[in-house]
C-alpha cells in the first residue's frame, strides 16, 4: 500500500469510488479495518464494500485518455486464464470518462490479507510445503497458457540491464519466453491457501521471470531465500507461444509518457518493463493491500 496521493487526486478518486458503488449496486463496508488501499501515484484506489449481502473488494483505476490499454485491460483479460489459477473472482465492471480521465471500477471477491505488507519481505513467512507446491503448479499452468500480451519489452531489457548492472550484457534470454504473472511478490500472494493478486500486468516474459522476482524480494531473509520451494522456470513453454523464438517479436514500445521507464519513478510504460526500485520490474508501484486493488 502506498500513501495517499495529492489532495486533488484523493478527492477525485474518492468521488469516483462513490460513483462506482452506485453503478455497481454496492455499499461502503462499515466493518472494514483497512478503508483505503492506494496504488502508484493514486492511479488506483481499493476499498472494502458490501455487494449482494457479501463483503467484496472494489478497485477503481484511472488513467489519462492517452495511456496504453495494457494495464487497463489486464484484470478483465485475466478472466480468460484457467480457473486452476487461484485468484479472486472478478464479478462486475463499469467504466466512464470525463474531460481528462477515464475510469474503470472492478468488483472482486474480498480476499484475506496478503502475506507481507511490503514488496520486500521483512520477516520469514511461515508457509507450509503444500503452499509452495500450489505456487509451482500455478506458475506451470500459467506458463503453458498462450497469450499475445507482452509483459516485459525486450527493448527495455536492452536499455535497463546494462545500466542497472553496470556492465555490458547480452539481454537476449537463452530460455523460451512464457506467460507470467509479471508482479510476483509476497504483497501479491496470500496464504496458507494460495491466492494470487494484481493481474493487471500479466503476459509474456523470459521463462523464470516470476521466480526470479519472488527470489529477489527475499534477499534480506536468507531462510526464505534459500527455500527449496521457490519455483524454477517451467520446463516447456506454452503451446502456441514462442517455443522456437528466444525473444518475442519487437513491437514498438507503447510508453504512456513516450519515454523509457527508469529504475526510479519516471513515466509509467504501457507493457510491463522491469525496474529496480522499489520493484525489480515496471508498472505501478507496489501496494500492500488486504485484497486485490
Amino acid at each position: 500500500m502506498t500513501s495517499a496521493p495529492t489532495q486533488e487526486t484523493t478527492t477525485r478518486m474518492r468521488a469516483g469510488q462513490h460513483r462506482a458503488r452506485i453503478l455497481l449496486g454496492a455499499d461502503a463496508d462499515p466493518g472494514a479495518t483497512a478503508t483505503e488501499a492506494w496504488g502508484w501515484q493514486g492511479r488506483t484506489l481499493g476499498t472494502s464494500v458490501i455487494a449482494n449481502d457479501q463483503t467484496a473488494w472494489l478497485r477503481l483505476a484511472s488513467d489519462p485518455h492517452h495511456y496504453s490499454t495494457f494495464w487497463w485491460d489486464g484484470p478483465s483479460q485475466a478472466t480468460t486464464l484457467p480457473r486452476a489459477l487461484p485468484r479472486p473472482r472478478l464479478h462486475a465492471t463499469c467504466s466512464w470518462t470525463d474531460d481528462h480521465w477515464r475510469y474503470r471500477a472492478e468488483l472482486f471477491d474480498r480476499a484475506p490479507n496478503a502475506i507481507s505488507p511490503t514488496l520486500v519481505i521483512t520477516h520469514d513467512p511461515d508457509l507450509p510445503a503444500a503452499w509452495w507446491e500450489q505456487l509451482r503448479d500455478a506458475l506451470h499452468t500459467l506458463a503453458n497458457t498462450p497469450t499475445p500480451r507482452i509483459a516485459v519489452q525486450q527493448q527495455y531489457l536492452d536499455h535497463a540491464m546494462p545500466r542497472l548492472l553496470g556492465t555490458p550484457i547480452n539481454t537476449r534470454s537463452l530460455a523460451p519466453w512464457t506467460t507470467c504473472h509479471g508482479d510476483l511478490h509476497f504483497a501479491n500472494l496470500i496464504g496458507p491457501d494460495l491466492l494470487m493478486l494484481d493481474w493487471e500486468g500479466w503476459g509474456m516474459a523470459p521463462a523464470g521471470y516470476d521466480a526470479a522476482r519472488l527470489h529477489a524480494t527475499c534477499l534480506l531473509r536468507p531462510r526464505t531465500r534459500g527455500t527449496r520451494g521457490i519455483p524454477r522456470y517451467p520446463s516447456r513453454p506454452a503451446r502456441g507461444t514462442r517455443r522456437h523464438h528466444r525473444t518475442p517479436p519487437q513491437p514498438s514500445l507503447r510508453h504512456r509518457h513516450g519515454t523509457h521507464r527508469s529504475p526510479a519513478k519516471p513515466s509509467r510504460p504501457g507493457p510491463r518493463t522491469p525496474r529496480s526500485h522499489p520493484r525489480l520490474a515496471h508498472g505501478a508501484a507496489p501496494s500492500t493491500r488486504p485484497s486485490p486493488k
